[in-house]
Parts: C-alpha cells; structure tokens; sequence
C-alpha cells in the first residue's frame, strides 16, 4: 500500500510540474505577444470608428458573434445615437489585456478586453471593447461606449 501511495503521489507531483510549466510558458512567451497584438488592433481600430462615428467601420471590424446578437440596421442605429457625441478630439490609448482559454478536446478561444478614454464635441467617454481571435484576425466582440452625455 506504502508503495502504491509513493506513486500516486509522485505522480500528482509530477502532474503539478507540468502544469505549472505549461502556465509559465503561458505567461511569458505566449501572452505578452497576444498583449501587445492586441492593444496595437485597438489602438488602430477604434479612433477610426470613433473619429466617424461610421457603422460601416464597426461592421466590417465585427465578429461573426457581435453581428449574430446585433443586425447592420440596429448598429447603424447604434452608431446614429453616438454621433451625438459629437467629432472625437483625443483619444487615450486602451488599457486592458489578452486573454487564453484552453479548451480540452476543442480550439483555444483567445479574447482581449480594453478600455479607452476619449474626448468629443460634447463631452467624455469611456469604451469598452472586447476582442476575439479568430484564424490570426482580432475582431470585435464587443463595442460599448458609456458617457454621461447619454443621461441627459
């Protein structure tokens, strides 16, 4: 019994090991990649939205997901209800992170999620954006753009 314990132990151990190899590389070869990746896309991505308030610009940089659970007449509708933020002045770069969620037995689902602040026309706002990879392209997940102006 003493020695059946020893391995099942040792191989807790070693199971233990590997996982924690396996998040280390995680953390600090594969992460930092998908960091930086993905706060260049926001960076890029999100003024040019912002800056003309255009629906075509947030479609063609949607996931498959967000134009599932929102049709082009509702984001364009959307985008109408934003202009009244007026022309965007400055933009502050994203602050936020990737992502990783292994899935045993599937794909690997990578999202990143990033909040900017921006000055407009008619007041400030904070937007919150969630990215997923899919086939090596970042898309939008998520666009959600909060401002007091709104509560007026």
């Amino acid at each position: 019994m003493k020695k059946i314990l020893m391995w099942v132990g040792g191989l807790f151990v070693a199971f233990i090991l590997v996982v924690g190899v396996i998040i280390a590389y995680m953390a600090f070869f594969v992460g930092p990649p998908l960091d930086s990746e993905s706060e260049t896309y926001v960076d890029n991505n999100i003024p040019a939205i912002l800056s003309s308030w255009s629906s075509d610009a947030l479609i063609t940089r949607a996931s498959p997901e967000l134009l599932a659970a929102a049709n082009k007449e509702q984001i364009h509708r959307l985008m109408d209800k934003l202009s009244a933020l007026g022309g965007l002045q400055e933009y502050s770069p994203g602050q936020g992170e990737a992502h990783i969620s292994l899935n045993l037995g599937g794909p690997n689902t990578v999202t990143a999620q990033y909040v900017s602040d921006a000055e407009f026309e008619h007041g400030h706002a904070k937007i919150t954006t969630r990215l997923i990879k899919r086939e090596g392209q970042w898309k939008i997940l998520y666009f959600y753009v909060n401002s007091p102006i709104f509560l007026q």
